[in-house]
C-alpha cells in the first residue's frame, strides 16, 4: 500500500512522546516509505502541538526537543494484534540493518524534520516586523547544534 500510494503522513502528538512512534504498523509503514523510491514520509504536529513545539524551542528547553527525537525503539512498539507485532518484528530483524537500521533512519528522518521545523521558526522570527520569538540567538546556536549533530556542516553555516 505505502508503494502504491507514495506518501505517509505521520501526525505526531504529543510531539514529545508521539503515539504514532509507539505502534509496530506506523514504524513499519514509515520506515517502508524511506525506503521505498519515490514515496514521502512527512511529519505534521496538530495547532495545539506545534505552538507548544515553538514554545519548547523559545524558552531554550532543548533537552525535551532532543529526547522526544531519539526515544524510537521499534521492538517496544506495541499492536492491537500480538501476531502483527511477532510479523512486522520478524520482517524488521530479518532485514539486513534489523532493528538498529530502523531505529537509525526514523530518528535521523525525524530529527531532521524538527531541525528544518525549528529553522523555518527561526527564519520567520528574524523577519522584521515580527515579534514573537524570544531567546533567538539561543536559538540560532542550538539549530546549529542540530545540523552538526546530523552531519549537515553546509546548512549548519
Amino acid at each position: 500500500r505505502v508503494r502504491g500510494i507514495g506518501r505517509i503522513v505521520a501526525m505526531l502528538s504529543p510531539w514529545r512522546d508521539a503515539f504514532y512512534l509507539k505502534r509496530v504498523w506506523c514504524l513499519f509503514e514509515a520506515w517502508t516509505a524511506t525506503a521505498t523510491e519515490g514515496c514521502r514520509l512527512e511529519f505534521v504536529l496538530p495547532d495545539h502541538q506545534a505552538k507548544d513545539y515553538r514554545h519548547s524551542l523559545r524558552d531554550s528547553d532543548l533537552d525535551d526537543v532532543w529526547r522526544a527525537l531519539t526515544s524510537i525503539r521499534v521492538q517496544d512498539a506495541q499492536a492491537s494484534m500480538p501476531e502483527d507485532r511477532e510479523r512486522i518484528l520478524e520482517l524488521v530483524k530479518s532485514s539486513p540493518s534489523g532493528y538498529a537500521g530502523l531505529n537509525s533512519v526514523l530518528t535521523k528522518r525525524l530529527q531532521r524534520w524538527f531541525v528544518e521545523v525549528a529553522k523555518a521558526y527561526l527564519e520567520l522570527g528574524l523577519k522584521p516586523g515580527i515579534e514573537g520569538t524570544t531567546g533567538k540567538s539561543s536559538l540560532c546556536v542550538a539549530i546549529v547544534g542540530f545540523f552538526i549533530e546530523l552531519g549537515s556542516l553546509e546548512e549548519a553555516e
